[in-house]
């Protein structure tokens, strides 16, 4: 009894594993797609938003997963919480 509980729970871990490792590659953006980030970023943003130029560049040296993240803030304030 004990020895199938243990199997049940490592499958279970494997499961998980898997899963998780499923989404890291959903959370990612890559620099090829820095202007639709920098046109998202200006949609939240508004007026507050910084110029164009600046924006790019920002995108270009932030890592996929910053990139990721800003494409899913829909604030201004979820987007202070992607660096």
């Amino acid at each position: 009894m004990a020895l199938r509980a243990f199997f049940s729970l490592a499958l279970v871990l494997v499961l998980l594993g898997m899963a998780i490792s499923a989404s890291r590659g959903l959370n990612s953006v890559s620099v090829e797609h820095c202007y639709d980030v920098v046109a998202h970023n200006q949609k939240v943003l508004g007026n507050l938003a910084p110029v164009y130029p600046a924006m790019m560049a920002r995108c270009k040296v932030a890592s996929d997963s910053e990139r990721a993240c800003q494409m899913a803030a829909d604030s201004h304030l979820a987007l202070t919480q992607c660096s």
